[in-house]
């Protein structure tokens, strides 16, 4: 009810499931999603060493910030989310130019999508490979991050991206994924913007043996 009273939830489109389109120009909103869960060990670099194991990526760098403007909406050319990216990047001490693949938060909703694709796009570069979890799973709300991080250290350990679904007419000149399939991926961006202004993203990087 609260998420309706916002005007958030995804309304009716066409057949069943058409409803949830992260980045396309006939979003509506998202579709709320219950029961997901991710979990992912960090381990030390050592310890994976003495255990002989490869790992299935790298974290290389954390930020977080907060907007403090709005219980739900981000705050158009005011918002700490690119302070957010350049912030995770130094901690990695890699340069935006070098990231291959951006996880989006891409929710679907209207105001959020278009800001969102604005800032990607200005922050890193045109053949950066950009898709929404969210565009299959729908919004698992507090879960979504831990899934998301999870789908993104998959994506370069397997070598392989997941399309965004629903992504006919896309809002932005991104190289989105409008299908599954191959990719070469060596550093990858994963970050959500949670209720409250809460910014938060990750640097990932191919574990090699």
């Amino acid at each position: 009810m609260g998420f309706d009273r916002l005007q958030t939830l995804a309304k009716p489109l066409r057949e069943i499931g058409s409803e949830n389109r992260p980045f396309d120009r006939e979003r509506s909103g998202f579709l709320f999603s219950e029961g997901g869960a991710g979990i992912a060990v960090l381990e030390s670099e050592q310890s994976v060493r003495r255990r002989g194991v490869k790992p299935i990526a790298e974290v290389l760098g954390f930020a977080q910030t907060t907007d403090a403007y709005s219980i739900a909406a981000i705050r158009d050319g005011a918002n700490q989310i690119e302070t957010m990216i350049d912030l995770a990047l130094t901690d990695a001490g890699v340069p935006a130019h070098l990231i291959d693949y951006v996880n989006a938060h891409g929710t679907s909703t209207e105001v959020n999508d278009a800001l969102e694709a604005q800032i990607i796009g200005r922050k890193f570069r045109p053949t950066a490979k950009v898709n929404s979890t969210k565009s299959i799973l729908g919004h698992s709300i507090g879960a979504a991050g831990a899934i998301e991080f999870v789908a993104t250290a998959l994506s370069l350990r397997d070598q392989q991206l997941h399309l965004s679904k629903n992504l006919d007419e896309p809002i932005a000149d991104l190289d989105f994924c409008r299908e599954s399939g191959p990719a070469s991926l060596d550093y990858a961006f994963t970050h959500s913007f949670g209720f409250g202004g809460h910014n938060a993203g990750l640097v990932l990087r191919r574990a090699t043996d």
